[in-house]
């Protein structure tokens, strides 16, 4: 199984290092700590998109001429 990332503090996780989950608009997040997991819970927003699959600012798409 890859290694996921923890949205709040950045670490990646192998599968056994998942100590705590949470999900938010229908898809799984897996933290390294119940805190990590506190804090995403209280403002998912914060952290939605900020792994490197899916980048928080993503560029637009090119205006054709």
């Amino acid at each position: 199984m890859p290694k996921r990332t923890d949205p709040v503090c950045g670490m990646e996780l192998d599968p056994g290092q998942v100590d705590a989950q949470s999900s938010y608009r229908g898809k799984e997040y897996d933290f390294c700590s119940d805190e990590c997991r506190r804090l995403f819970d209280a403002d998912p927003e914060q952290y939605v998109g900020t792994t490197p699959d899916e980048p928080s600012n993503p560029e637009p798409p090119p205006v054709p001429q």
